[in-house]
């Protein structure tokens, strides 16, 4: 499977990146994952809410909501996946989730995640 890489960037010949396989299913996942619920015209509910947490203090309770809300997205979102592990840590004004995910076609084993910057 092929498909346009996340973020956009250029590729050859003037067309966009592209990506494969797994890398692709991470695309996917983070583009998911920084949706806004009701971003997307016609899917009120497709995202992730944790939007709402902007400018909150980071703290370990924000970090287990976060790992909450993100498994929650992918599990309801993604069938491509089946989530592994989910870990949320705080740094300074950032919080990043990082997963675990197998891929249920092939069984392969796939990392990724996303940073959450909460204030400025």
């Amino acid at each position: 499977m092929i498909g346009v890489a996340f973020p956009l960037k250029k590729g050859s010949e003037g067309y966009w990146e592209t990506a494969k396989d797994s890398k692709l299913i991470l695309n996917d996942i983070s583009c998911l994952l920084y949706t806004i619920p009701g971003e997307i015209p016609m899917h009120p509910n497709l995202g992730n809410p944790l939007f709402q947490f902007l400018f909150e203090q980071n703290s370990d309770i924000l970090a287990m909501l976060a790992e909450d809300l993100s498994e929650e997205t992918i599990k309801r979102y993604e069938d491509r996946v089946e989530v592994m592990e989910i870990k949320a840590e705080n740094r300074g004004n950032t919080l990043y989730v990082k997963y675990r995910l197998r891929e249920k076609q092939s069984g392969k084993e796939i990392h990724g995640g996303v940073g959450y910057e909460l204030y400025r």
